[in-house]
């Protein structure tokens, strides 16, 4: 596992922190032996000195004689302020950042085994799994900023190294042995010049590459994880060993009692409990979990720690000795991993099916997530070598099947893709005849609008481009109402396109038509419902004409078919379109979707920014406790009176508390007579829309799912029951 923060504090703090955290345990290193006596080999585990382990990585440490050598206080703490011998940071800031920490822990199977045991070839193999990392988060990630003194405009240059200062601990805070190095990367790079610079930043995304070098680590930090645990899992494969998949890239040795895991995993179940708490369980929410429940690390003996964790193998009757003895067996005469064309096969077909899924989004695809959602979301086998994956991938980059589209081969396509791209510009064409709709001064007048929006809606209906995309920033609410008044009060029929149904009911509570006059209101009264989703408008039966313009909501989701469609269609009516695309400073994550596309061509691109109105908010509840805070909320609630409970929402981050915190009210309501006995449970369908890849992958079902089908033009409905991911079944009942 990988996980990211900042070095929040001073250089000197830092430094002494990192290296002296376990100093005071100063664990011994048990060491398996082989020890022959007599006929028989009795194998045992001695203890060895304990030593810090920790070592300087990165070019940079290569370029200054550093590679592998110990990592001394002192040198640390003038790297992490901005000093390295005799250079420093050039425009160095009085509050230098420091870095970052990325912290690679070890599954837990492999950390009592090396720190427990005593196989030092699994403590060789974390630390290669890392640095192998390392090389690739360096070539990849490594960034400096430059800023023109006229334009005020930015420019990265890609530098390729880094300095890393890897520290080994071998415990966590509830001294229980874990296997991690924190690997501290010092704000430093050099330029091509050779000036040393501070890393590159880069708040706000734009365009297809990702900028800045934390931002580059974190948005990929789930493929630098799972590549870390790809190749430890080799070289413990190699080691003897067999392993099996836990999910998520993650593995564990097997053999190792799952009693003994769970023992010494004190820290996940604590972290794993602070998220059920809250409701969250996202990578960031983990982080976040885990500074919440972290407590200072106590100081045992030495020998008492590492004798409880032995006690409590014998406990479990496992004799860790043995075990490893047993790997050096099974590795004998082995000096290389036999290759699997299976497992190459694998590789393949998963790369295939996620790059055919994501290019009905895309024309642009980025190396490391194509890497990930294969491993995650469309290989058939759990346990698939992201190594693998990277090889096969790279071996299609050099057959020409993906092209490099930037310097860095961080962003790919393909010609099928380029083809697709092309023909979607086509549909754009040129057109003879105008699409201006007259805008009506006085239409604009009742409406809130700066003058500043008031004239990019003129524009944007004056303009004579049959296509136009706003890039909109906050909620469209603003701008979608304003586009229903001024183009109803302008003759126009105006309708809104939703992705989905969802997005529909969303559109239709927010959207309405504004009556500013008693005339007004009673026409709107007879005009037709002005919101569709995305089906509705490809199958609907009543033909378009140039008297419609088509705002499509939330347009950043669409396919490229689906967008095609739509063009065609309104090509082919005279209709104008409107595209309101929902951007955000992380933009350039996305980079390459379908509105990236349609920019490219003859359109009209405005930006508008409609802040989120918050209404004024009062906490009144605050208590730690789940249970008691739930009880105060609905207590609280239950006292209101009807008028209060209509201007009162009760937020909760997940929809399982949702449901529990909605049985809890109105059962309160219920008790006190508030709401009547009888109750009627409706239950609904929500469309879910799967590409052909997906729906091949179980991952992508889940029970209670109603699959509808048509076979022989008879309709078969179908219910999900169950999912088995390791053998791709599901269990359905007719």
């Amino acid at each position: 596992m990988l996980s990211l923060s900042p070095i929040r504090a001073q250089a000197i703090d830092a430094a002494t922190y990192y290296l002296t955290e376990e100093q005071a345990l100063n664990l011994p290193e048990p060491s398996y032996e082989a020890v022959e006596k007599g006929a028989t080999n009795h194998h045992v585990t001695t203890p060895s000195a304990g030593v810090h382990a920790t070592q300087w990585f990165g070019k940079i440490a290569e370029k200054h004689n550093l590679l592998g050598k110990p990592v001394e206080q002192k040198l640390l703490k003038q790297v992490l302020a901005g000093y390295l011998n005799n250079e420093v940071v050039k425009h160095k800031r009085q509050n230098h950042r420091a870095g970052h920490d990325l912290t690679f822990s070890a599954p837990k199977s492999v950390s009592i085994l090396a720190l427990v045991h005593g196989d030092k070839r699994l403590l060789a193999a974390h630390d290669q799994a890392v640095k192998f990392v390392l090389s690739e988060i360096e070539r990849t990630t490594a960034q400096a900023k430059f800023s023109c003194a006229e334009t005020q405009e930015s420019d990265y240059q890609n530098t390729g190294n880094l300095l890393f200062a890897m520290i080994r601990h071998k415990t966590s805070r509830e001294n229980e042995p874990q296997l991690h190095t924190h690997v501290l990367t010092a704000n430093m790079t050099y330029t091509k010049d050779g000036t040393l610079k501070p890393l590159a930043t880069c708040l706000r995304q734009s365009g297809q590459v990702i900028n800045g070098t934390y931002e580059r680590i974190y948005t990929h930090q789930k493929y630098f994880g799972m590549l870390y645990q790809s190749t430890l899992a080799h070289a413990v494969e190699k080691a003897g060993y067999q392993i099996r998949a836990v999910g998520s890239g993650q593995f564990e040795i097997e053999g190792v009692p799952q009693a003994l895991l769970k023992e010494n995993s004190t820290r996940r179940h604590q972290i794993l409990k602070q998220t059920a708490d809250k409701g969250f369980d996202s990578p960031n929410a983990m982080s976040i979990a885990a500074k919440a429940t972290r407590k200072a690390k106590t100081s045992i003996a030495a020998t008492d720690l590492l004798a409880r964790w032995q006690r409590q193998s014998q406990q479990q009757d496992f004799d860790g000795a043995a075990f490893i003895a047993q790997s050096y067996g099974n590795c004998a005469g082995h000096t290389t991993a036999t290759p699997s064309t299976h497992n190459d096969a694998t590789a393949i077909d998963a790369l295939e099916r996620t790059v055919a899924h994501c290019s009905h989004f895309s024309s642009v695809l980025c190396y490391e997530k194509l890497i990930e959602r294969a491993a995650t979301d469309f290989s058939l086998d759990q346990s698939i070598d992201v190594r693998r994956l990277k090889a096969a991938l790279d071996r299609k980059i050099k057959a020409g099947d993906l092209i490099p589209v930037d310097d860095n081969r961080s962003l790919l396509t393909s010609q099928a893709m380029i083809d697709a791209e092309k023909g979607l510009l086509n549909t754009l064409g040129e057109s003879s005849r105008s699409f201006t709709i007259p805008v009506r001064k006085k239409s604009l007048l009742p409406l809130a609008l700066s003058q500043e929006n008031q004239d990019k809606l003129t524009q944007l209906l004056n303009s004579t481009q049959p296509i136009n995309v706003v890039n909109l920033q906050g909620t469209s609410q603003a701008i979608s109402e304003a586009l229903l008044h001024v183009g109803t009060e302008s003759r126009k029929q105006v309708r809104f396109i939703t992705p989905d149904s969802v997005i529909r009911q969303q559109t239709e509570g927010s959207v309405q038509r504004k009556s500013f006059t008693v005339w007004q209101w009673l026409k709107n009264q007879f005009r037709d419902d002005h919101v569709q989703s995305l089906g509705q408008f490809l199958h609907q039966t009543a033909t378009l004409n140039s008297k419609d313009l088509l705002v499509v909501e939330q347009s950043n989701k669409l396919n490229i078919a689906d967008t095609q469609h739509i063009l065609t269609k309104a090509k082919t009516a005279g209709s104008k379109v409107i595209f309101l695309n929902a951007v955000d400073s992380r933009h350039g994550l996305y980079a390459g979707n379908v509105m990236d596309i349609l920019q490219k061509g003859e359109v009209l691109t405005l930006h508008w920014h409609s802040p989120r109105q918050h209404p004024p908010a009062q906490i009144t509840v605050k208590i730690g406790d789940t249970q008691e805070r739930q009880q105060a909320i609905v207590q609280q609630y239950a006292d209101m009176t009807s008028d209060e409970r209509r201007h009162t929402q009760v937020l909760v981050p997940s929809k399982q508390r949702a449901e529990t915190l909605n049985q809890a009210i109105r059962g309160a309501l219920l008790r006190q007579g508030d709401i009547s006995r009888q109750s009627l449970t409706l239950k609904t369908i929500q469309a879910v829309f799967l590409t052909p890849q997906q729906r091949e992958i179980a991952t992508h079902y889940r029970p209670g799912m109603v699959l509808t089908e048509f076979i022989d033009n008879r309709r078969t409905v179908s219910l999900v029951e169950t999912i088995a991911q390791v053998d791709n079944t599901l269990t359905l009942k007719t």
